[in-house]
């Protein structure tokens, strides 16, 4: 309280002048770095809006997008044809293409483990090996 200005006497409660108090509260390092925290989360949370506002102007309407649409599974998917390497989407115009992959992004969502066994090579897909069993090593490298 030696800071902000208090008249301590031993055995006495230490006097402060409310104007010493107040001037050492709004200059001290601890408020300057609550000032500091708290400008730069009003500038963020500004910034954090504006972006939400730009998406929503950027945004495209997708026709035909239902809200059971959320839920599709890659089996729903009757004009997408996944193979290694390769996806093939039969779709007649713009909509029909825009919907098709909105689709395929919701059924990643909520299939990832089925899109990744449909990614995976299935020469690269071994059993794992059981306890005790041996585990074949792969060719050497290079012309046989």
């Amino acid at each position: 309280m030696h800071v902000a200005g208090a008249i301590v006497r031993n055995g006495l409660p230490a006097v402060v002048t409310r104007e010493n108090l107040r001037y050492y509260v709004e200059r001290s390092p601890e408020a300057h770095a609550y000032l500091v925290e708290e400008e730069r989360k009003r500038k963020l949370a500004k910034r954090l809006q504006q972006s939400a506002e730009e998406l929503r102007q950027k945004a495209v309407p997708i026709p035909g997008v239902k809200s059971a649409d959320e839920w599709t599974k890659w089996e729903d998917l009757a004009n997408v044809a996944l193979e290694l390497g390769l996806m093939r989407i039969t779709f007649q115009g713009y909509a029909d293409l825009m919907h098709t992959l909105w689709l395929i992004s919701r059924a990643m969502t909520n299939g990832p483990e089925a899109f990744r066994a449909m990614c995976a090579d299935p020469q690269m897909a071994f059993p794992p090996p059981g306890a005790g069993d041996r585990v074949a090593a792969n060719p050497p490298l290079g012309p046989a």
